[in-house]
């Protein structure tokens, strides 16, 4: 947990970027965009109040909960940045797809936590992931992750077709017991 608590202070405190090949099979991202799409699972206002993207596909915050490919890649991604550690957990998991003139305004999720992008298609053309310091081409599969604290922003997407990502945010599991605590 120290461990952990240090990894993420030193995240914000530096302002850190990590990214990471997943290695995740076309099959599981094919279905995973295959949910999003699916209008069911969509934001039904034209722009929520708690949204920073400026794009008209984007499904709700617990997709992960509803989307077995979303699901998987949501644990892996967990796993991948809390190295397993039990005391972390998912809090919201969203899709989005970004066509030509779409954007997502500068914006952070919060003060405590780990927010990813993880892309699931796109070109090297498309719209990047820009931190102030840091610009993140993007890849098919990669995974990037960083302080809920960092702004960032997507300029407004240029190629002419779609840019496909899933967005999360981790957070400290406060509900679970210490050791003390249970005995």
């Amino acid at each position: 947990l120290e461990i952990i608590r240090f990894f993420k202070r030193t995240m914000t405190e530096n302002r850190i970027i990590f990214t990471e090949k997943l290695n995740i099979s076309s099959e599981i991202r094919a279905s995973a965009i295959e949910g999003i799409y699916d209008s069911k699972k969509w934001i039904k206002e034209e722009r929520d109040a708690l949204s920073n993207l400026i794009v008209n596909i984007r499904t709700h915050w617990r997709f992960h909960t509803d989307n077995d490919a979303a699901g998987i890649i949501s644990d892996t991604i967990l796993s991948t940045i809390t190295c397993n550690e039990r005391e972390w957990i998912t809090r919201a998991v969203w899709g989005a797809t970004y066509n030509r003139g779409e954007y997502a305004v500068k914006h952070s999720h919060g003060e405590e936590g780990t927010s990813w992008v993880y892309y699931l298609s796109c070109c090297n053309k498309c719209a990047p992931l820009v931190f102030d310091e840091k610009e993140i081409i993007p890849e098919t599969d990669l995974l990037v992750y960083f302080s809920s604290e960092i702004e960032h922003e997507v300029p407004e997407q240029k190629c002419n077709h779609e840019r496909i990502i899933l967005a999360g945010n981790i957070i400290e599991d406060k509900t679970m017991m210490t050791w003390e605590e249970a005995y």
